[in-house]
């Protein structure tokens, strides 16, 4: 070999040594300041995709896909524990079609699927860019996810132009390019993952609420169908491509639809058409039929007007784990010393769920004697405390006998079940108290003076109370967003009325 040679040869191991670590060190620079999607609310989306990564090959064996409703409205875990069904949902947050075509294929791929449930809600919407980035930017490097990519980016280039089609391509393939026109901006919350908790059960989640809705508004039996309605014809191409795979595999498919108070007669007979054409079944639980059928309660079983809590999930998910059964002989899935301590996990999540969202004061007193849960009540000085109230304070070893008869203010924290502060006086009383949650440290200052409504901080910011009287703080540490704050009041038919306070 010549000296020219050897020189070039060691010049061009150089360049190649330089490109790889280049690469690693923009790879690594674009895993740690990837933007964490901090708007998820509680649907963490981020930690479904990384579970989804990290599914063991042939461990599920029914898939289920969607936006979020489907997130809420099923519960893997309950395939798992009640039905002994290994079942995951790949479902998002206005999660758009491609995205579910390329989980499919990864699904066929690495699991030995039996069957599908896709919720039909999509159809209807136009992909946003957000549903979009919430699973391409966090699934790894693969020819799937370069089609996927593509595929949207053919979207972008027909409705928002070259320019900005190719801006965004870059930044899907290095999600670090989505900053390029705002370097000078960029603070820590663009890459701190507030206000998307980690409780994900196998794919899905649900809110520490219950908002009461009307059924009339959600059922579509008796109403009248938008001619004008269409199909997003986006939307569509993927979730026809999606049919279209599962069918070829011989994957048994059940189109379903949530209860929602926006969907109307005219998305139903277009979900419904849809179902027809692939000679698939189609259960809608806007339907009067199945909404009986599975049991949901309108006053009971939402967290808001178009998504189930787990109370609604479980209904949904016993009724279809049973019309499953009737048609698919799945392995009965035996949970191993891992999916147990998650189940226990799940189990204090619910429990959790249960006393944030109960109606009942002596069910929220009585959290006080739950482990990890804490409790603290405050009492403004001269409240008339409702006897249920003051009953349900002295079961759980409270002594508030005089606090408000006696123009006392009074403060009391429960932690596990064990009364770790009490204090009562006439004057001015305050306590502060650290409480270490799963995101974030929380810092709770609480306040009574004679005359003067209570105040309650968190972390340095006044929650504002409806009105003087009884207070209390329920807080799952466990679970940052399960915190809350109610006033109790009581109505002259001696009723009992919780009233929330923002926070």
């Amino acid at each position: 070999m010549s000296v020219k040679t050897k020189h070039l040869t060691k010049h061009l191991i150089r360049v190649i040594c330089f490109l790889l670590i280049f690469a690693l060190l923009f790879l690594g620079a674009q895993r740690i300041l990837q933007s964490k999607w901090d708007t998820f609310g509680t649907n963490g989306d981020k930690y479904i995709v990384q579970q989804f990564n990290s599914l063991k090959k042939n461990s599920v064996e029914l898939a289920i896909m969607g936006s979020s409703q489907a997130v809420q409205g099923i519960s893997s875990m309950r395939f798992l524990e009640a039905h002994q069904i290994s079942a995951f949902s790949t479902a998002g947050a206005i999660q758009p079609t491609d995205c579910m075509y390329y989980y499919t294929k990864q699904l066929l791929k690495k699991q030995q699927l039996k069957a599908v449930l896709i919720d039909t809600s999509m159809l209807f919407e136009e992909p946003l860019e957000r549903g979009f980035r919430r699973v391409s930017d966090f699934i790894p490097f693969s020819a799937d996810k370069m089609e996927l990519i593509l595929n949207y980016s053919r979207y972008n280039l027909a409705n928002k132009g070259s320019g900005s089609a190719v801006r965004k391509f870059w930044s899907y393939m290095f999600p670090i390019m989505q900053f390029h026109d705002r370097w000078e901006e960029l603070g820590k919350s663009d890459f701190t993952d507030k206000g998307a908790s980690p409780f994900v059960f196998r794919g899905n989640t649900s809110l520490f609420k219950r908002v009461p809705q009307d059924p009339e508004k959600i059922l579509v039996d008796d109403k009248e169908a938008d001619p004008d309605l269409k199909y997003d014809d986006y939307e569509l191409t993927y979730f026809r491509k999606t049919l279209d795979a599962l069918q070829k595999a011989g994957v048994k498919t059940v189109l379903f639809k949530t209860p929602k108070t926006s969907w109307t007669r005219a998305h139903y007979e277009g979900a419904q058409a849809i179902a027809d054409e692939y000679g698939l079944d189609y259960i809608d639980f806007n339907l009067r039929e199945y909404y009986e059928a599975a049991g949901i309660d309108g006053a009971t079983d939402f967290s808001d007007r178009d998504h189930l809590n787990y109370h609604g999930s479980f209904k949904l998910t016993d009724y279809l784990a049973e019309y499953l059964k009737a048609q698919v002989s799945f392995t009965p899935a035996v949970p191993d010393a891992a999916e147990q301590k998650r189940l226990e996990v799940f189990h204090r999540y619910n429990i959790a769920a249960d006393l944030i969202m109960t109606n009942d004061v002596s069910e929220l007193i009585a959290s006080a004697d739950q482990e990890g849960f804490e409790l603290l009540v405050q009492i403004d000085a001269g409240s008339e405390l409702p006897e249920a109230l003051r009953a349900a304070l002295s079961d759980a070893g409270l002594h508030v006998d005089t606090a408000g008869a006696d123009g006392q203010n009074y403060i009391a924290r429960i932690s596990g079940g064990t009364l770790v502060h009490e204090q009562q006086s006439g004057g001015m009383i305050t306590y502060d108290a650290v409480m270490e949650g799963e995101d974030a440290l929380n810092t709770i200052h609480i306040e009574s003076d004679a005359g003067k409504k209570g105040v309650i901080q968190l972390n340095g910011s006044d929650i504002k109370l409806k009105s003087r009287g009884a207070h209390i703080l329920a807080y799952a540490p466990e679970w940052a967003a399960s915190m809350r704050v109610t006033t109790i009041t009581s109505q002259e038919d001696g009723s009992i009325v919780l009233t929330d306070s923002a926070l």
